[in-house]
């Protein structure tokens, strides 16, 4: 075999095998602190711009779900203060019907046209300021909520107006109880324009609420199984660079090794000279 003094191939090729097996080991280690299979782009460019992707994706989709829980919080809001109006006419109803009553004196009518004209201030004060996040109701509501990927991807939260007036109202503000005529006309108001129009926005923010809701779970599934793909692209599986960390440990103990080896043979170039 020929001995070189000038050079040492096999050391040479011993550290360039070396320096593959460190850097081997260097991103496993990377790899296992971070927790993550891709920490540069030169670890997996296409699936990086793919991980970016789908992360971006997953932030849309996530934001859009927390949008629309907002939208349902408004509805339901909405549906709370509903029931509070909605008892209020049952009760102006009731002491309508009562005043009806033939055998009632004026006085015992004034005595529940009292009670019955308070009630429909109240019923103004909550259709006129009821606010979720300072958006008014019940006087007409219509907002765009941004709900996943995409500039068009928006949904609509309404609520038809509900005043008290006669103008596409309740049309409750005029009305009196203090005689039987006066009884009669409230209890043909409020069956006729009032029941139908609060039955109608109750359907109406109902339906709503019941859709937001499937969609809210849609959405939360769809950013799961978004969230799963772009794991399995750019998180480490650990298991397997635990793997990885015991086979590169002993390629570059041996490849160490190696090096020794090929270093120690320029010796036999010494021994040579020193026994000519």
């Amino acid at each position: 075999m020929p001995i070189y003094v000038a050079s040492n191939i096999p050391s040479e090729r011993a550290q360039r095998y070396l320096g593959i097996a460190q850097r081997s080991l260097n991103t496993t280690l990377e790899r296992l602190a971070s927790g993550k299979r891709i920490n540069s782009a030169q670890d997996d460019p296409a699936g990086l711009l793919m991980s970016n992707r789908l992360t971006r994706a997953v932030q849309a989709w996530d934001q859009g779900a927390s949008n629309m829980r907002m939208g349902l919080d408004l509805l339901q809001t909405a549906d709370s203060f509903m029931t509070i109006i909605e008892e209020d006419l049952l009760r102006m109803d009731e002491l309508a019907r009562e005043s009806m009553n033939g055998l009632l004196t004026d006085d015992e009518r004034n005595l529940l046209n009292k009670e019955f004209t308070e009630i429909i201030p109240e019923i103004t004060r909550l259709t006129e300021n009821t606010k979720y996040l300072g958006q008014t109701l019940f006087t007409g509501l219509s907002v765009s909520l941004v709900a996943g990927e995409g500039a068009g991807n928006v949904v609509t939260v309404m609520i038809n107006g509900m005043t008290t007036g006669a103008a596409g109202g309740l049309s409750i503000t005029s009305l009196t109880i203090g005689t039987f005529s006066q009884a009669s006309v409230a209890v043909g108001v409020l069956s006729a324009q009032a029941f139908p129009l609060l039955t109608s926005v109750i359907a109406q923010i109902g339906a709503q609420a019941n859709a937001f809701t499937k969609s809210v779970d849609a959405t939360d599934a769809l950013v799961e199984n978004l969230t799963a793909g772009r794991d399995r692209i750019l998180l480490a599986d650990l298991a397997q660079e635990t793997t990885n960390l015991t086979n590169n440990q002993i390629i570059v103990q041996s490849g160490i090794s190696a090096l020794v080896q090929a270093n120690s043979a320029q010796t036999l170039a010494l021994g040579l000279l020193g026994s000519a």
